[in-house]
């Protein structure tokens, strides 16, 4: 009897990607985000618990730090939610320095690792928020992050015009760092602006880009003497914040101060405006529009001006210089530093002696 024994083929179809921290995948560092890896999923399995959700479907790369500060940037499918998480230390004795899960399904994930160290190998693990893989495909790339902002410091802050409607001014946080502790959230990216106020009432205006949950903190006072009039954290991310600040005193400078919310000093992109109406200008602004002062009595009768809504001269008035005296009382004007100046003029008596006086406070 001839038996027929059929061979038996047995298939066994891997995960061809890195479902281990052992296999993590090299990816490099490219200059912005140029170059993205494409990654999946899809057919992974649990390696370690997730720090946030379930990493049932846990995928692992691995990078050489070029900078100490880098951006990690993952860019899901539209039914992926991803969980990014950074860990330094070797396979077997993992450290966990961040977790981000800020954003949706669908929604870009990105860490801005600071306080790295050039040359060591960091491991970054992605995995769907969710029980199952979802549709599991994604981006990743990892990028040096760019300088800090101009802004980064109270005494950097950046100058903003008071306008009728507004008109915005980009702004970012990414590399920012921390100049105190913040009023609501972890304020380690924070970046400042100053404006001169022109009206009791300015309503400012954050929006920002991308998932930044802004936070925005109004200050009166000088960078070295800060007083918090109020902070604003109403919304969330990609949520714009508002403050609505009454009270304050026209021709006075005051501060702004943003940051977003989670840590992780990367918080992104933003535009800003402050706006408000004006104050006008006094009639007697410039030196052609001199107020003539009461003829020269004995008696001191004082009158009230203002330099609310004053500019700064730039023109001399005429005459431009006078007989006798001596530098800088014989005639012309210095506007250094700028003042907000308004003008006078007056006629001299036959004595020649005038007494000009401010009101005693």
């Amino acid at each position: 009897m001839i038996l027929f024994i059929p061979a038996i083929v047995s298939a066994n179809i891997g995960f061809t990607q890195s479902d281990g921290c052992s296999a993590a995948t090299a990816i490099s560092v490219t200059v912005g985000c140029s170059s993205p890896v494409a990654g999946t999923t899809t057919g992974a399995t649990q390696t370690i618990a997730g720090c946030v959700g379930t990493a049932d479907d846990d995928v692992w790369y691995k990078f050489t730090a070029t900078a100490t500060n880098h951006i990690i940037t993952v860019a899901p499918s539209a039914s992926l939610d991803p969980v990014v998480q950074l860990f330094s230390g070797s396979c077997s004795t993992l450290i966990s320095l961040k977790c981000m899960d800020g954003g949706l399904t669908g929604d870009n994930e990105v860490i801005y690792a600071s306080g790295l160290t050039v040359g060591v190998v960091y491991t970054v693990r992605v995995y769907h928020y969710y029980t199952g893989s979802g549709s599991g495909d994604f981006t990743i790339c990892v990028n040096e992050a760019p300088p800090a902002p101009g802004n980064d410091l109270c005494s950097s802050a950046t100058l903003l015009n008071v306008n009728a409607t507004c008109t915005n001014t980009a702004g970012t946080t990414v590399s920012a760092t921390e100049s105190q502790v913040g009023c609501a959230g972890t304020a380690d990216d924070d970046v400042w602006y100053k404006f001169v106020a022109t009206n009791a009432v300015q309503t400012i205006t954050v929006t920002p880009s991308g998932t930044m949950d802004p936070v925005v903190e109004l200050f009166s006072g000088s960078c070295t003497a800060l007083s918090s009039i109020t902070c604003r954290d109403s919304n969330f991310w990609s949520d714009a914040e508002t403050i609505q600040a009454v009270g304050l005193i026209s021709g006075s400078t005051y501060y702004i101060r943003v940051y977003d919310y989670y840590s992780g000093n990367g918080g992104g992109d933003f535009s800003i405006c402050v706006v408000g109406t004006p104050t006008a200008a006094p009639t007697n602004d410039e030196a052609c529009n001199a107020i003539a002062l009461p003829p020269v009595t004995s008696a001191c009768d004082y009158v009230s001006f203002t330099t609310t809504g004053a500019t700064t001269s730039t023109t001399a008035p005429t005459p431009a210089s006078c007989v006798g005296g001596s530098a800088p009382a014989q005639g012309g004007f210095n506007n250094t530093p700028k003042p907000k100046d308004v003008w006078f003029s007056i006629t001299v008596p036959s004595s020649g002696s005038i007494s000009i006086m401010a009101r005693p406070a």
